[in-house]
């Protein structure tokens, strides 16, 4: 995020958005817009370099979770770990399904 506030002059945040899709149910995606179109219906949370957004509906999704960006010879991308509530995740590691308790 460092890199991305430096390019943008720090007039970004990250939007974490968890949608029906994919092979198990969910699908989380990500991408950055202007810190001046954040909505009312969007939570947001200040972690070190960034700012995250999150739809206030799904804000307990991903409660206790942790993004992580990989760099690797492979791809870069954002990531999301320690989903509670999981029931199954697909192997491409990108959906997941939910047990709502």
């Amino acid at each position: 995020m460092k890199e991305i506030n430096l390019k943008y002059k720090n007039s970004k945040a990250l939007k974490v958005c968890v949608e029906a899709g994919g092979c198990s149910g969910f699908q989380y995606s990500f991408s950055l817009i202007d810190k001046n179109k954040i909505k009312d219906k969007e939570q947001i949370v200040y972690d070190k370099d960034c700012i995250v957004v999150i739809d206030k509906q799904v804000i307990d999704i991903l409660k206790n979770s942790k993004i992580h960006y990989i760099n690797n010879l492979i791809s870069k991308k954002f990531t999301i770990e320690n989903i509670q509530n999981i029931s199954s995740k697909c192997s491409c590691g990108n959906s997941f399904d939910i047990d709502f308790v």
